[in-house]
């Protein structure tokens, strides 16, 4: 299971060059993602901003729009995760990977937006 972040989901949909080849090799790694029920709003902010911002055109953010409605990924509400989050302060940021599935029985690979491999 991959938890997704969002600066890496939106390369993934609209970098062309090395960035996004590395977030689209990381999240075909594994088909199974999940992530914060707000993914699609803060990916959607980084189209948004690529857009005005005059670095991706408006045929491409469509594109990439469609692609974001078109996945499949296991939302959680963040809301559920308030007790995690505060649980794990010392050692987790709120949006890290840990904090969305720390304690279940299987391994988790949280994407970052930092530095794709």
């Amino acid at each position: 299971m991959i938890v997704v972040d969002a600066p890496v989901l939106a390369d993934a949909l609209v970098d062309d060059g090395a960035v996004g080849d590395a977030a689209r090799t990381i999240l075909a790694s594994d088909p199974h993602w999940a992530a914060p029920a707000h993914l699609g709003v803060k990916v959607v902010s980084v189209i948004r901003g690529k857009t005005v911002g005059g670095k991706l055109g408006i045929a491409r953010a469509e594109e990439a729009l469609d692609a974001l409605r078109e996945l499949v990924i296991d939302y959680v509400d963040p809301a559920q995760l308030i007790d995690r989050m505060w649980r794990l302060r010392e050692t987790s940021l709120p949006s890290s990977g840990e904090v969305l599935f720390e304690g279940q029985p299987y391994p988790v690979d949280e994407v970052g937006s930092a530095s794709p491999v």
